[in-house]
C-alpha cells in the first residue's frame, strides 16, 4: 500500500481536524473510520503531526466565525449584553486544571463572539475581553476587580457584577468608606437597595457605580449556608460569620446609570448571566470537551480549536436556520379543505372545529421556544454524519479482519508478545 505523506486538499484536512475533535475516538479509531468511509487514507501518526500543526489555522477560523457574531446590530436602547466565564479542562489522568476555556456570551443572539483558550494561570479577567462602546459584561464575583472596571470605563463599555461581602475598596458620597454588606442587612425580604458608590482604580482616580442588593427568603438563604458550611467541611476551613451573612443576599455592583437600569431590573437582568453556564454544560456534556484524548500540549490546543469550531459551526447553523424558516405567524394558513363554506353543514360544522384545533396547535408550537440542548444533541449527531459517513458494517468488518483496515488497528511490535496474542494458540489438555 502507497503510504500518503501529506493531504493536498485543504477541505479534505479541515474534515479530518473536525472529525476527530467530534469524534470520541482515539487517533486509531478516526484513521480507521475515515479510511472506511474513503476521505482519508493517513496513519495516526500523521493524524497526530497534523494536529500539532494545525491551532493556528482553526483558531483564525473561530476568530472569523465569532466576529460575524460579534459586529451584530445592537438592542434597541444602543446596549449589547454579555456572560462572560471560564471553565476548566483536564487532561488524561489529571488531578487539577490543566487548560481555561475564556468565553463570552452574547444573550441577545446567544452565540459566542469571543473567546481564549489559556493554561490553568490563566485567570478570569475582564480586561481579556474585547469590548466595544455599549457593551454591558456580566460576571461573577471574581470579576470585580478595580483593573477591570479601568478598562471597561476606557472602552466606553458598562459592568454588572456580583460581589463579595470582601469587596474592592468603595466610597459613597460623603467619601466615607463603603461596605455593602452593612448596608444591605436593614433590608427586608424582597426590597431592593440601591446605593451610588465609587470605586478607587489602581491609579487613585474613582469611577462611579452603584450597589445593588436584595434579600433573599430564609429558604434560599438556608440553602446557601448549608451550601458553604458542606464545602468548608470538606475543605477543613473555617467560615467566617460575614460569609454566612452574605448568604441572605443577592449584592451586584454596575455602572449603568439609574435612568438606564433601575435596581430591580438590574437584578433582574443578572439572572440571566447562568446562560453562560448552560452553554458551558452543553459543550461539555454533548460535544464532550472535558474528554481530552491527547497529553501533548500542542495537540491538546489544536482538539479545544476543533470543538470550539464545532460549538460556533452549530451557533452559526441554528442562526442561519432561523433566518431562513422566521415562522411567520402570519403566514401559516389553514388548507383550502377545512375552510369553512357557506352553508353550516355537518361536514361544515367539523372542518371548522378541525381547522380551529389546527390553529391552536400551530400557536402553541410557535409559542414553545426551542430547546437549545434538544437542537444542539441533533445538530450534533447530524454534523459528525456529514464530516465522516458511517461505512456499511459489512465492509467494515472485512475491513478490520485481514483487510485494508487491518494495519490502522494494529499494536506496535513488542519484544514480549501480549498476553491477548496468544490466547488463540492454547490448546485444552485432554
Amino acid at each position: 500500500m502507497t503510504r500518503a505523506r501529506y493531504l493536498k486538499d485543504p477541505t479534505v484536512v479541515l474534515r479530518v481536524l473536525l472529525f476527530h475533535a467530534a469524534n470520541n475516538g482515539g487517533l486509531r479509531e478516526t484513521v480507521t473510520l475515515l479510511a472506511a468511509s474513503g476521505i482519508a487514507n493517513l496513519s495516526a501518526v500523521a493524524l497526530l503531526f497534523r494536529m500539532r500543526t494545525a491551532e493556528a489555522w482553526l483558531c483564525w477560523i473561530c476568530c472569523k466565525l465569532c466576529e460575524a457574531f460579534r459586529m451584530s446590530c445592537f438592542v434597541p436602547c444602543g446596549l449589547r449584553v454579555r456572560a462572560v466565564d471560564s471553565t476548566s479542562i483536564q487532561v488524561p489522568a489529571s488531578k487539577g486544571t490543566d487548560y481555561r476555556i475564556h468565553y463570552s456570551l452574547e444573550l441577545r443572539t446567544m452565540s459566542c463572539d469571543w473567546f481564549e483558550v489559556t493554561d490553568s494561570h490563566g485567570a478570569e479577567l475582564v480586561e481579556r475581553t474585547p469590548m466595544l462602546p455599549g457593551d454591558v459584561l456580566m460576571g461573577d464575583r471574581n470579576y470585580l476587580r478595580p483593573a477591570a472596571l479601568k478598562a471597561a470605563v476606557a472602552c466606553r463599555a458598562y459592568v454588572l457584577v456580583r460581589m463579595r461581602w470582601s469587596h474592592s475598596e468603595l466610597i459613597d458620597s460623603n467619601a466615607d468608606r463603603f461596605h455593602a454588606l452593612e448596608h444591605a442587612k436593614p433590608l427586608k425580604v424582597g426590597e431592593v437597595g440601591d446605593w451610588p458608590v465609587r470605586m478607587v482604580l489602581p491609579d487613585g482616580s474613582h469611577a462611579a457605580g452603584r450597589v445593588v442588593a436584595i434579600r433573599l427568603p430564609k429558604d434560599v438563604a438556608a440553602r446557601a449556608e448549608r451550601r458553604i458550611l458542606r464545602i468548608a467541611k470538606k475543605k477543613h476551613k473555617t467560615v467566617k460569620q460575614q460569609s454566612l451573612d452574605a448568604c441572605h443576599f443577592v449584592m451586584v455592583f454596575t455602572t449603568l446609570p439609574q435612568q438606564v437600569l433601575g435596581g430591580a431590573d438590574a437584578l433582574e437582568l443578572y439572572r440571566f448571566r447562568w446562560q453562560v453556564e448552560l452553554a458551558f454544560k452543553r459543550f461539555k456534556s454533548l460535544l464532550r470537551a472535558d474528554c481530552l484524548r491527547h497529553k501533548e500540549p500542542r495537540a491538546v490546543r489544536t482538539w479545544l480549536m476543533g470543538r470550539l469550531t464545532l460549538a460556533l459551526l452549530f451557533k452559526t447553523l441554528r442562526r442561519n436556520g432561523g433566518a431562513f424558516f422566521p415562522g411567520d405567524s402570519k403566514s401559516a394558513r389553514c388548507p383550502a379543505s377545512l375552510r369553512p363554506a357557506s352553508r353550516r353543514s355537518r361536514d361544515t360544522i367539523h372542518a371548522t372545529k378541525e381547522a380551529e384545533r389546527l390553529r391552536g396547535a400551530e400557536s402553541r408550537q410557535k409559542l414553545a421556544p426551542l430547546s437549545p440542548w434538544r437542537c444542539t444533541a441533533v445538530i450534533v449527531h447530524a454534523l459528525v454524519q456529514a464530516l465522516c459517513p458511517s461505512p456499511g458494517l459489512n465492509e467494515l468488518v472485512a475491513g478490520i479482519c485481514g483487510g485494508d483496515l487491518a494495519h490502522l488497528l494494529s499494536d506496535a511490535p513488542r519484544a514480549r508478545v501480549p498476553q491477548y496474542a496468544r490466547v488463540p494458540t492454547l490448546t485444552m489438555a485432554s
